[in-house]
């Protein structure tokens, strides 16, 4: 079996996709205590909540990849109009279990704003002996009813010709498609609504389970936590349907 140690991992959306894909997650490391709580509800690996800028590299077991989706509130477009659009230095946290454990893969998913910080693409996509492709940018509207790109970096220490994901026929929405699930929906549900004639208004917001279809998530999943604490974690979340492609395509890798 493929071994997947999972890094900033909020809920475990990715790792959904990954396990979909026949990978096997060994450990996740999240410092957020209810998405440790989401992920112990819906998986049997070890979840370690933690925080990863304190944590040891040589203190987790040794895995064939390893995954990040580290915050990306501070490299998105959306930070421009807050002035946060900073970057910040979670990305060496990372580098340096890579550097440390040199797994046989390891992939990044952040926004494509990431993109505009030179400092950390060099980082991700220059250590010495890994190949590395990013796919930038990756829409989700081509296989979900929801517009978010995505950006996808993945460095092998063999050459390898990763294919892009291709579309699929996705479910189609009234109003076609539905803005990106964000975050903040968990304190101002009023910025995305539904039509809904049976509702006294017309309009209602999303329920928890419309939004985690939005991101392609299994109605058998469980989110713990209240209504906020699950808009949120959703909207942290990386859709499905990307864990699964990079699932598939490490399996054709180690030729699976």
């Amino acid at each position: 079996m493929i071994a997947v140690n999972s890094y900033f991992s909020g809920a475990g959306l990715f790792d959904i996709g990954l396990s979909l894909a026949g990978l096997e997650i060994k450990q996740s490391f999240e410092i957020d205590s209810v998405c440790c709580e989401t992920q112990r509800n819906n998986f049997t690996h070890e979840v370690k909540e933690c925080d990863i800028t304190k944590k040891l590299v040589f203190d987790e077991l040794k895995s064939d990849v390893m995954v990040a989706t580290y915050p990306c509130t501070k490299y998105s477009t959306a930070a421009n109009l807050h002035g946060t659009r900073t970057g910040d230095d979670l990305f060496l946290h990372f580098f340096r279990h890579i550097a440390m454990q040199r797994p046989e893969i390891y992939v990044v998913e952040n926004v494509p704003g990431m993109k505009k910080f030179p400092v950390v693409m060099e980082a991700m996509s220059k250590l010495p002996d890994y190949y590395v492709s990013v796919f930038c940018p990756v829409q989700t509207e081509k296989f979900l009813p929801q517009r978010r790109d995505r950006l996808i970096l993945i460095g092998s220490r063999k050459y390898f010709l990763w294919r892009e994901p291709e579309s699929t026929n996705r479910i189609k929405l009234k109003d076609d498609i539905a803005p990106t699930c964000v975050a903040h929906y968990s304190k101002d549900r009023g910025t995305r609504l539904v039509k809904d004639k049976f509702h006294s208004k017309g309009l209602r917001p999303y329920t928890t389970t419309e939004y985690a279809r939005l991101q392609g998530v299994p109605d058998w999943f469980h989110f713990a936590g209240n209504d906020s604490q699950v808009y949120r974690q959703i909207g942290n979340g990386v859709p499905v349907v990307f864990g699964e492609w990079i699932g598939r395509e490490i399996k054709r890798y180690f030729g699976r």
